[in-house]
């Protein structure tokens, strides 16, 4: 039931309703008296999910891992313990909270209820997490819940899940009050949402694509060459069949259709690796496959690229290249770059400290790309800023709110987000529909639209509301004209607060749930 709450196999379009209700059968089924029940209980849980969502894992092990079936399922079953991390940390916090008798329900019983909930809320939202998948996602599939995302983020809605949810678990369990008592939680947690879907009509901004600024308009270009992986390594080793095939599909694409002010290909997309300190130098020194294309198209180009410069920047000693983004113009050659910062543990780098050069020569399937420090906004020829995140790194709030804050301090609010990604490596799957799903978030908790460029699908506009408006499906190979209208958007309540606008809302209501204790629990009253 949770599973199902978000993108699968079984469904690409999540039923939101399915994810509190997993939250219920699970909580229910957590006693608290025997922890071997209890813990198999949540790997089942865990087990439950990883089968229905992250079914790809065990074949791209085997296909980019070299593993074989045998030694990638039982990888893929110790991955059911890692797939919610959080999970763990909350039902140990549950036995925290059993030891120092907080479950006592004669005193303060909604004020100690909504003090759980909030502990597992912020439990689960900094729990880190390759693969972030919690408990409010699902809510984004109806956009018109989702008026309380800008003002404080995801957690308010993992929060209501929680909330509904152990409420309703408690709801029979709490003798000796009113029953009044026993269903304020339940009835607190509709009133907030409640209040979230009329929000949702005045809090989420205009939409990009309807919007009537036509003086800040910017057409757009992206390509999806679809280009598979083992092409993609080949022509970076290089394989002259496959560097051609490569550069025909890209310039091809570029070259099509209509005109753009900004052409964009996904990420490391041009298969040689730069050096940007050169470039700074020189910087029309470029290849004559991207000179070409900005030559005919006088479109300036936003490229996936491989960067050798700047390495003095980064934290690392021995990896020597950056997975970055690159900014081209037409007539001043190079602009800029961005170095991607969060890196992937076991694809892009092994998180073991000061082993990892010593085993790195072991593990060919790792690309052990150097972590980048550069902070870089982009600004196109009409003057749009933007900013990058590269792959995974937008589904990190904390990163994305961070890049938006300094770009507001050094240049100005941004006006989109371009990210760039490769999902190829999952095939015809539901990752790149989850990789999608969860990337909407930022969208609208920071009311920026995104413009995702990927190499094999799914490219698409994601829209301040969470919704696309156009998008290519995974396989295609072709072109997502855009021709979007950005009217100024300033900074949102959440990417001004971040976490301190929910703390806000969590402090008000313990201070709520404290009154009705004294006022209304006679248990309370008469202790």
């Amino acid at each position: 039931m949770y599973a199902l709450g978000h993108p699968t196999a079984m469904t690409l379009h999540p039923i939101p309703l399915f994810a509190p209700i997993g939250l219920f059968l699970l909580f229910k089924n957590i006693k608290l008296k025997s922890k071997k029940t209890d813990l198999f209980n949540l790997w089942i849980f865990c087990l439950s999910i990883n089968i229905v969502g992250f079914y790809w894992i065990p074949k791209t092990i085997q296909t980019f891992g070299g593993l074989s079936v045998f030694e990638s399922i039982p990888i893929f079953l110790i991955f059911s313990l890692l797939v919610l991390p959080q999970s763990w940390i909350i039902y140990f916090a549950f036995l925290f909270f059993k030891k120092i008798k907080i479950f006592d329900r004669k005193k303060l019983y909604l004020t100690k209820t909504l003090l759980i909930v909030v502990c597992i809320s912020l439990l689960e939202y900094y729990t880190p997490s390759q693969f972030p998948v919690q408990a409010g996602h699902p809510w984004l599939t109806w956009w018109w819940t989702l008026g309380f995302a800008p003002i404080f983020g995801l957690i308010f809605y993992n929060f209501i899940n929680y909330y509904f949810a152990f409420s309703i678990v408690h709801l029979f369990k709490y003798e000796g009050s009113k029953k009044i008592i026993r269903l304020s939680p339940i009835i607190q947690s509709t009133f907030l949402f409640a209040l979230a879907i009329v929000l949702s009509f005045s809090t989420i901004q205009e939409r990009t694509l309807n919007s009537s600024d036509i003086k800040r308009s910017l057409n757009i270009k992206v390509a999806q060459a679809n280009i598979g992986n083992f092409m993609k390594v080949d022509s970076e080793l290089g394989s002259f069949s496959s560097v051609q095939e490569v550069f025909d599909r890209y310039k091809n694409l570029s070259l099509s259709s209509d005109p753009a002010d900004l052409i964009i290909w996904p990420e490391t997309a041009y298969p040689y690796p730069f050096n940007s300190d050169i470039l700074e130098d020189s910087p029309k020194s470029l290849p004559v496959l991207l000179s070409e294309v900005l030559k005919q198209t006088n479109a300036q180009m936003l490229i996936g690229a491989y960067d050798h410069g700047k390495i003095d920047q980064s934290n690392n000693y021995f990896q020597t290249v950056y997975n970055s983004t690159m900014l081209l113009d037409p007539n001043d050659g190079f602009i800029d770059v961005y170095h991607k910062k969060k890196l992937i543990p076991f694809g892009e780098t092994l998180p073991l400290g000061p082993i990892t050069p010593l085993i790195k020569d072991y593990v060919p399937g790792v690309s052990f790309f150097s972590e980048g420090a550069r902070d870089t906004t982009f600004k196109t020829a009409q003057d749009h800023l933007f900013i990058t995140p590269i792959c995974y790194e937008i589904l990190d709030p904390f990163l994305i709110r961070k890049m938006l804050n300094i770009s507001s301090k050094t240049k100005g609010h941004v006006d989109f987000l371009i990210n760039l990604t490769n999902d190829s490596w999952y095939g015809l799957t539901a990752e790149p529909y989850q990789h999608l799903f969860l990337a909407k978030w930022r969208a609208v908790e920071f009311q920026k639209p995104i413009i995702r460029t990927t190499n094999s699908g799914i490219t698409s506009v994601i829209d301040v509301d969470g919704r696309e408006s156009k998008r290519l499906l995974p396989g295609e190979q072709k072109t997502l004209d855009l021709s979007l209208s950005l009217p100024k958007r300033n900074a949102t309540i959440f990417q001004n607060l971040g976490i301190l606008s929910f703390l806000s809302l969590a402090l008000l209501l313990i201070l709520l749930n404290y009154f009705i204790d004294y006022r209304v629990n006679p248990v309370f009253k008469r202790s």
